[in-house]
């Protein structure tokens, strides 16, 4: 399945491929969140990418976690995180811990 979905991804127009990367990431977290009984509706997921953020507190701080989710999914996805044991991640890091945890 690796090989099939590799082969694939070199026969997308890479406009269409980022596109359609931004869309699962976007309802990876959706659906993330909601397992986890954070209620972000997928247009303020859709807000916060544009950097439209609700004056509600709740709601704000929802799509500030959907940001963070997204960007560090996008991070992984593009191969920022070249240490693949999460001890030795950059994203597990204190630093980056102390900064999400914010």
């Amino acid at each position: 399945m690796v090989d099939r979905a590799s082969r694939l991804g070199g026969r997308i127009h890479p406009v269409l491929r980022d596109s359609l990367g931004n869309l699962v990431r976007a309802m990876n977290c959706y659906y993330s969140n909601l397992i986890e009984g954070h209620d972000t509706h997928p247009i303020d997921i859709d807000r916060a990418l544009k950097g439209d953020y609700a004056n509600d507190a709740k709601r704000r701080n929802l799509q500030i976690e959907a940001q963070a989710h997204i960007d560090v999914q996008r991070l992984i996805d593009e191969g920022a995180d070249q240490h693949p044991s999460p001890s030795n991640s950059c994203f597990g890091s204190p630093g980056v811990l102390q900064q999400t945890s914010r």
